[in-house]
């Protein structure tokens, strides 16, 4: 078990951007994920992991501080991470970082709770289960 910052990153307009996860990766290659997630280095934070990611991952700084959002627990589903969720809005443009990421995508919520709804689509476990406790506090 290890920890884990993942972030959701929105647009002013409300889009929320993924990645799909490189095919080279160990864990879920190909799958489509959350907008920026990685482990914590020995001695860092969640909130600093979560800037790190948007730095390494999406070559962004936001403009404001990262909320957090909630916790999960390690399980199967959050590949045995205990995992802290945050979001953050930025317009500032990505550059994706080749190593992680095949992809990206900005999409409406109401398009991402087709994919969560649809078990056939390739989501990562991590990213459903977020989304889904993600609209649950919205409701």
């Amino acid at each position: 078990m290890h920890r884990s910052a993942q972030v959701l990153l929105f647009n002013s307009a409300g889009d929320l951007f993924l990645q799909k996860r490189s095919l080279n990766k160990d864990e879920f290659p190909g799958l489509w994920d959350s907008s920026a997630a990685g482990h914590l280095a020995p001695g860092e934070g969640y909130a600093e992991c979560a800037l790190r990611e948007l730095e390494e991952e999406l070559g962004i700084r936001p403009p404001g501080a990262l909320t957090r959002l909630f916790k999960f627990p390690a399980s199967r589903d959050t590949g045995y991470e205990h995992c802290t969720v945050f979001h953050c809005v930025s317009d500032s443009p990505l550059t994706l970082q080749e190593e992680e990421i095949d992809e990206g995508k900005w999409i409406c919520p109401e398009e991402m709770d087709l994919w969560v709804a649809d078990t056939g689509f390739r989501l990562t476990p991590a990213v459903r289960n977020i989304w889904r406790r993600f609209r649950q506090r919205q409701a």
